[in-house]
């Protein structure tokens, strides 16, 4: 089984919250704890997922690479 770097989940899961973002501020306005994203900076979040994701697809033909050598 391959195991993605701790660094990959924690890119997905930036990403992530930059897709859903507003319907997450929406949700989080309903409760009234809109101030819980008050240090979240969705364009410096956007920009850091766009800087990373290139290096997060070598990691991912790295990995498969490997996997591949270890069982041929």
């Amino acid at each position: 089984m391959m195991i993605d770097p701790r660094w990959n989940t924690l890119l997905d899961m930036v990403e992530s919250v930059c897709v859903a973002f507003l319907e997450i501020l929406e949700l989080l306005k309903k409760q009234k704890v809109e101030t819980k994203l008050d240090c979240w900076d969705a364009n410096i979040a956007t920009q850091l997922v766009s800087f990373l994701t290139p290096f997060k697809n070598v990691s991912i033909e790295l990995q498969a690479k490997k996997k591949h050598l270890h069982y041929t």
